[in-house]
């Protein structure tokens, strides 16, 4: 959607096109096709080795677009945009737009480079909010998005698991009834949650069946509930205005969750007027990142020193108390240094023979899509690290005409 937004032409998932490819025997691409794969991070290296393939059969060309220090594919071998970064050389952005205040601008790139001191100057802009326990977290991470939505703002809530994710759309949820945006009876019970009109639902998995507009739904995508539909399903809103669809029970029971918050891998690529983040031990310099650069004219984060969460606890450090803003820093900047990215088979293989980072040649050998599967097969052998969302997948815009 927003690479879509951006260039004006039509853009799908790497998915879709490299399925629609297959069907067409990649009659679509010629020599004078330019394919465009923004947040190119999150590219997986199987998906990039076939659209190589592709480009090369048919003399087109490939163009990557993204930031290696954002997060990569989810329990998928990838971390290859930064080797190519490095390897080949890249047009690189040095001005940061997307900030109304100058200091975040700056601070949002101190961030990326895992500069643990730039949370100071967060902390002196009161960002920075130290909680007493998860509960804490979860109430101020809600009531600040609630203000600013009063206050009409575009606000988004974000935290890195879904039982954080659920227990902060419960507390949306709850206010909207009272309030009375959400209301009537309840249209439809699928995957355990009760649908009523203004309910906000969120897609958690593509699907082609399901036509919205000139596309289909979407993982990622949210939706309006405005009625009950035949057969145990939903009509709802494109909450982007792409028009109205209707989700089925199966797509209800399987694929949909309340959508007013998100995890942090589901919201890489959104813009929001205000981003809110809570935070736990734990947390890598990516997603903290990522999380910290959703806002234009604020971003703000919850600390707790409590996990609170089953999910994935024997990953997580032994935890400490947040009691004061100091406390909230030191949690914020063992997240800073805290490298959480993947590398690429590549680089695995060169650090037995002592190639470092940053010390191969000057003009090393760009690997082939053969290598590049072969990559990927070596990366699946190994345990993937946890994720807790699969966020939308890298878009490909349309054929554009050299």
């Amino acid at each position: 959607a927003e690479l879509s937004a951006a260039t004006g032409d039509r853009a799908e998932t790497v998915a879709k096109w490299l399925h629609e490819q297959d069907e067409r025997d990649h009659r679509s691409v010629s020599a004078a096709t330019v394919l465009v794969v923004d947040e190119a991070s999150m590219l997986a290296t199987t998906d990039l080795a076939a659209l190589t393939d592709t480009v090369q059969a048919r003399g087109a060309k490939l163009v990557l677009v993204g930031d290696p220090a954002q997060i990569g594919p989810v329990q998928r071998a990838g971390g290859l945009l930064a080797d190519l970064a490095r390897r080949t050389g890249s047009a690189e952005l040095t001005a940061v737009h997307r900030f109304a205040q100058p200091w975040e601008a700056h601070a949002s790139q101190l961030l990326r480079r895992g500069e643990p001191t730039v949370l100071d100057a967060y902390a002196r802009r009161d960002r920075i909010h130290p909680a007493a326990d998860a509960d804490a977290a979860l109430d101020t991470v809600h009531a600040r998005w609630y203000d600013a939505l009063h206050d009409g703002h575009d606000a988004l809530m974000m935290a890195r698991s879904r039982a954080d994710v659920d227990a902060l759309n419960h507390r949306a949820r709850t206010a909207a009834q009272t309030d009375g945006t959400v209301a009537g009876p309840v249209l439809a019970h699928a995957g355990g949650r009760d649908w009523q009109t203004g309910d906000l639902l969120r897609a958690r998995r593509n699907d082609r069946r399901l036509t919205v507009g000139d596309t289909h739904v979407r993982n990622g995508d949210r939706y309006r509930v405005l009625a009950a539909a035949p057969d145990g399903g939903l009509v709802v809103d494109d909450m982007t205005d792409r028009g109205r669809t209707i989700l089925p029970a199966a797509y209800l029971d399987q694929h949909a969750t309340y959508g007013w918050a998100s995890t942090i891998d589901g919201a890489q690529g959104a813009t929001a007027d205000v981003g809110i983040l809570l935070a736990r031990p734990g947390l890598d310099r990516e997603h903290l990142y990522v999380a910290m650069t959703r806002g234009r004219h604020a971003n703000h984060v919850h600390v707790t020193g409590t996990t609170g969460d089953p999910e994935h606890a024997e990953h997580r450090p032994v935890t400490a108390p947040v009691a004061t803003l100091d406390d909230a820093v030191k949690t914020l900047q063992a997240a800073a240094v805290r490298v959480g990215a993947e590398q690429s088979a590549l680089s695995l293989l060169e650090q037995p023979r002592g190639i470092r980072r940053g010390a191969a040649s000057a003009n090393p050998p760009l690997p082939s899509p053969a290598a590049l599967r072969r990559q990927a097969e070596l990366a699946s052998a190994r345990t993937p690290r946890p994720r807790h969302d699969v966020p939308p997948q890298p878009e490909r815009s349309r054929s554009l005409s050299r």
